[in-house]
C-alpha cells in the first residue's frame, strides 16, 4: 500500500490509484475496467510537501538507481563518479 506514502520501497517502480484510496507499486500500469491508474495529488503531495521554489537557477543533479531489479551489472554510480572527478 503505497497510497498513503506517495512512493515505493522498490527502484522502477511508481505508485499508481488502482481503486479509489488504494494504491499500488507497479513498473507501468494498463487501466481497465477493474483498475484505474492514475497518479492522484493525494499520491503526489507528500513527495512534493518538502519542494522550495528559490527562483530561476542552473544546476545538474543525476539520480542513479542501485537496485532496479535487474541482475544486469549497472555502471551509472561509475560513470557519475569519474564525471564528477573531472570537474
Amino acid at each position: 500500500e503505497c497510497y498513503s506514502l506517495g512512493c515505493c520501497n522498490v527502484a522502477g517502480l511508481n505508485c499508481f490509484e488502482t481503486k479509489p484510496g488504494k494504491g499500488k507499486c507497479l513498473k507501468n500500469c494498463t487501466p481497465s475496467a477493474s483498475q484505474l491508474c492514475v497518479q492522484t495529488q493525494p499520491i503526489m503531495d507528500p513527495i512534493l510537501k518538502d519542494a522550495d521554489w528559490y527562483g530561476p537557477s542552473l544546476y545538474c543533479f543525476a539520480v542513479v538507481m542501485q537496485d532496479i531489479g535487474s541482475t544486469k551489472k549497472m555502471y551509472d554510480l561509475e560513470l557519475l563518479q569519474g564525471a564528477y572527478g573531472r570537474k
